[in-house]
């Protein structure tokens, strides 16, 4: 299915979609393309990718999407068309680079770049120039909100409490009623945050068109995914100070599965173990990926205690199993007042710390994200 920012933006520039997923079959061998589009009557084959950032697309994705749609173009005569779609653009030097990347490598290619963040620019192949619409990149889009968010540990606390109790009412209702949050005063309550830290956050979100007062009389979120792509902008699990690997006496076939259990029976409402990434994902039942890789955050003093605790070992190499010391630790236990069990991390913590791991990490915290819209939505 298109991404609803891709029709968006060929809608915009009156950019024809033909067909999804065309298949074509060459020397045997079957090949999809994502899109067929028309511009200005010419037809299009295009490739759709997905990227952290405009980086990882010069370092690795170019080199790959190049290949796989020259195939398809030079056999069906269709024009070649990348579109690629980042979650966030650190400088808008970086275009200019993918750009000559274009000249230089596949002179015939056209190629866009969609910023989840905002805008986007492309150049065609028929000797256009490059085209910016509105385009952000990292360093002026924070540079613009940095006074006003921080994107702290308390922000990110403040931001669940707000969606967990208005969306699902996950706090008891001696504390909210039935109303859920109506103002920074009844969220600096809940969250247990000073009262000018709730005020500063809510009229800085107001602000900026992220929340706004509902007719209801309820605090409600605005443009809500972008504001999640703001996060995921400014967030890496691998922030997260890295405790140790671990790994297992013996071999074990069925180790990550006992390892979870041990987690869950040694949980509780002061658990210091708490299981995130794909494993997590795996847990709430919407994983998408097969990486059996198990990441934990360990909130206790003496880390000694994890190998006795759980009958692991420590190792010098990459394991699989990874134990981090959280960088928002504030958001993260405290939100097991929030989540059904207390041994996993909240669906939005979940969300950011898939976004940058292996494994189709990228595509994991996408699917999490439409969890998240969904209950936005109220699905």
């Amino acid at each position: 299915m298109v991404d609803r920012l891709i029709r968006e933006k060929l809608n915009l520039l009156n950019w024809q979609i033909i067909e999804e997923e065309k298949a074509f079959e060459i020397n045997r061998y079957k090949f999809i393309a994502d899109l067929q589009i028309k511009i200005d009557n010419k037809l299009y084959t295009v490739e759709v990718k997905s990227s952290r950032n405009v980086s990882n697309i010069i370092t690795t994705i170019f080199y790959r999407v190049i290949a796989q749609l020259n195939v398809i173009s030079r056999e069906t005569g269709a024009k070649p068309l990348v579109i690629f779609i980042v979650d966030r653009i650190e400088k808008t030097g970086l275009i200019r680079a993918l750009d000559r990347m274009f000249e230089k490598y596949t002179a015939d290619f056209s190629w866009m770049i969609i910023n989840r963040s905002g805008g986007f620019a492309y150049r065609l192949n028929d000797g256009g120039r490059l085209q910016y619409n509105d385009l952000t990149s990292v360093s002026s889009l924070f540079d613009e909100v940095s006074v006003s968010l921080a994107f702290s540990d308390l922000e990110l606390w403040m931001f669940k409490v707000l969606f967990y109790s208005n969306y699902l009412k996950r706090f008891p209702n001696e504390i909210l009623g039935d109303d859920g949050i109506r103002n920074a005063f009844q969220l600096s309550k809940l969250a247990s945050v000073a009262p000018r830290t709730a005020n500063k956050w809510v009229n800085s979100m107001k602000k900026l068109g992220f929340l706004h007062m509902s007719s209801d009389g309820k605090l409600r979120f605005a443009r809500l995914e972008r504001y999640l792509e703001r996060w995921s902008g400014r967030y890496n699990i691998n922030d997260n100070l890295i405790l140790r690997n671990l790994t297992y006496f013996g071999s074990n076939d069925n180790g990550r599965q006992e390892l979870a259990e041990r987690i869950k029976n040694v949980s509780g409402p002061e658990s210091e173990y708490m299981i995130t990434g794909h494993y997590a994902a795996k847990l709430y039942n919407m994983s998408i990926s097969n990486a059996n890789s198990l990441h934990f955050y360990y909130f206790g003093d003496d880390i000694r205690m994890i190998e006795d605790d759980l009958e692991l070992i420590e190792t010098d190499r990459s394991t699989g199993i990874t134990v981090i010391h959280s960088k928002f630790r504030y958001a993260v236990k405290r939100a097991r007042e929030i989540v059904p069990s207390p041994y996993l991390v909240d669906i939005i913590q979940l969300f950011l710390d898939c976004r940058d791991l292996k494994d189709r990490g990228y595509e994991q915290s996408e699917e999490i994200k439409k969890e998240i819209m969904g209950i936005y939505a109220g699905r």
